[in-house]
């Protein structure tokens, strides 16, 4: 009989610590995801983009839907938490990718140097800012996809939502006046 209590204690201890895990697990993220925020059709709001893959995320700026704003410009500065993620370059040597008219884009920044358009990575901070050039090109209704940002996770970033959040920004409207307006961010997480 002692046998058999001490088999049962054995079979009872070796269960629960494959219950609990035992050896602990890998607690690194290996993947980004956004959920979009809610609610925010008719506000500036930063939606996932399509096309990304599971270590890099791509968020398109996104004008009000219902908007009938006209506007030649904007600037902008979002934040993320440097030690789980970093902001990627796009085209070239920037940091924001302006989505043009001819990409279903807002804005016609022009073909032709100097372009009205730059971005500048400063420690977990983002600023952009783009406009049109003169009023040869007419002002756009803010209504669509405005300009990309592109985010990749850290090696070693742990699991858990990651701090993102819009500083400031401001609109050039048609009119020549300079208003702020408010950007929503949805939830970004490391999986």
């Amino acid at each position: 009989m002692p046998k058999l209590h001490y088999s049962l204690t054995g079979l009872a201890l070796l269960g629960l610590l494959a219950c609990s895990g035992g050896g602990g697990g890998n607690s690194n993220a290996k993947a980004l995801a956004y959920t979009n925020p809610s609610g925010a059709a008719n506000d500036y709001r930063f939606v996932v983009s399509s096309g990304n893959n599971t270590n890099t995320i791509t968020l398109e700026l996104r004008g009000p839907e219902s908007a009938a704003t006209r506007g030649r410009g904007i600037n902008f500065s979002l934040s993320a938490d440097s030690s789980k993620v970093r902001f990627r370059q796009l085209d070239g040597a920037e940091y924001v990718k302006p989505i043009e008219l001819d990409n279903g884009g807002v804005f016609d920044l022009g073909r032709t140097n100097p372009r009205l358009f730059k971005s500048v990575l400063d420690g977990d901070n983002l600023h952009a800012s783009m406009a049109q050039k003169g009023n040869s090109v007419p002002a756009n209704t803010l209504n669509g996809a405005i300009a990309a940002v592109s985010l990749q996770l850290q090696s070693g970033a742990a699991k858990g939502n990651i701090r993102l959040e819009p500083l400031e920004a401001r609109v050039l409207l048609d009119n020549g006046s300079i208003v702020p307006v408010d950007v929503k961010v949805g939830v970004l997480t490391a999986q």
